[in-house]
């Protein structure tokens, strides 16, 4: 890489990050670069992109060793989250719609 950095000329730097995670947007010492997560998430361990435009310039990236995550074998919770967060949605939507229809009067700053 210090190579391919030296043919780019002064301006040019190999930087390395250790702990790229899939849902993060940006890259150590380049930013936010969600095209460059993306290109670096399709590599395979040993392979090198090719140059590509990226949000703050011109980009090469190597992996050298992409950790697949685990199965997940029990997605309850997950399922869980998921009905709870309608729960929720679907009683404050109750309250709106009730709210909606009734011809209520704010009254309040008659008693204060």
């Amino acid at each position: 890489m210090e190579e391919i950095a030296t043919g780019f000329g002064a301006d040019a730097s190999v930087n390395s990050s250790s702990d790229l995670k899939l849902n993060s947007n940006n890259l150590p010492s380049v930013g936010v670069d969600a095209k460059a997560v993306g290109v670096a998430f399709s590599l395979e361990n040993g392979k090198r992109s090719k140059p590509f435009v990226g949000e703050n310039g011109v980009l090469v990236i190597e992996t050298i060793n992409k950790t697949s995550a685990p199965a997940i074998g029990d997605y309850t919770m997950f399922k869980n989250q998921l009905l709870q967060g309608l729960n929720n949605k679907s009683s404050f939507g109750i309250a709106q719609a009730i709210k909606e229809v009734s011809k209520i009067e704010d009254q309040r700053y008659k008693f204060f």
